[in-house]
């Protein structure tokens, strides 16, 4: 994208369908309006959730089901998974889970092959759950995006597909995440520089059954080490524990951090 500050906005947006139905509102978003072959091109999923109800993350928690795409791509075309963003830690029900609200951008990058030439009309499948405090209900919407050869322009999403990206969890070389295990007990520490920026973050575990969903997961800082003890997951047994995946949110870090613990054999 710094290569593009400079570059004429397109002011009309490759087109696309957008659907209403199952309390959300779907449509598929580019950051270029035209393609060059062999080449990237960041995209999203932009959804729409109506005022009081929500979607979930690719970890739904206790129940709920994470938004889903299948695609229909021209020959040689490839689109990467979706990349979830940082989702909310639902807190006013028995049931807990991790939401959205509101509208997100799911990103993820389509990349023409080096034969490409012609209109490139990108469709897709999605389906997802939104629900209220009373009821939840499926969705399904089509989804197309056509795109022009020729040299890449930004479209006026640019910059908001830009943002949503950089705000996606990343994983740290310099960080390491430690679990232990005792009498259905969860200790987690982090291990690394920087610890007091992880104090007061909240960890949102990737890895399904794993991390008691009821408890809030947050950092502490004690005898410096950056370290949080909570309860398993109900479904979680040791034995069968042998890795996990987290996002680190919050706290004083500048982004969302993406950790993984793997079982020493």
């Amino acid at each position: 994208m710094s290569a593009w500050k400079n570059a004429i906005i397109v002011a009309a947006l490759a087109p696309t369908l957008s659907h209403a139905e199952g309390r959300a509102k779907v449509d598929v978003v580019s950051s270029s309006s035209t393609y060059e072959p062999g080449k990237c091109i960041s995209s999203a999923i932009r959804m729409s959730y109506e005022d009081g109800w929500h979607g979930y993350w690719v970890n739904p928690g206790e129940t709920g089901m994470k938004t889903e795409v299948t695609w229909k791509l021209p020959p040689g075309w490839t689109a990467t998974p979706l990349q979830f963003p940082v989702p909310e830690r639902s807190t006013g029900s028995e049931i807990h889970s991790y939401n959205y609200h509101g509208t997100i951008l799911i990103p993820f990058t389509l990349q023409a092959p080096a034969d490409a030439k012609g209109d490139a009309v990108i469709e897709g499948e999605v389906n997802w759950l939104a629900c209220n405090e009373n009821q939840c209900v499926s969705g399904n919407a089509s989804i197309r995006l056509k795109l022009q050869p020729g040299t890449m322009l930004p479209t006026t999403e640019a910059v908001t597909i830009e943002k949503a990206i950089a705000a996606l969890p990343q994983p740290s070389a310099n960080h390491h995440l430690i679990r232990s295990f005792d009498n259905g007990q969860v200790t987690l520490r982090i291990d690394g520089p920087d610890l007091e920026k992880f104090a007061g973050a909240s960890l949102f575990p990737v890895t399904e059954q794993a991390l008691g969903p009821a408890y809030d997961w947050k950092l502490a800082i004690k005898d410096g080490a950056c370290v949080v003890t909570g309860p398993a997951n109900e479904y979680a047994e040791e034995q069968e524990q042998t890795s996990l995946e987290l996002v680190v949110a919050g706290g004083k870090l500048s982004q969302p951090i993406l950790l993984k613990w793997t079982k020493m054999k």
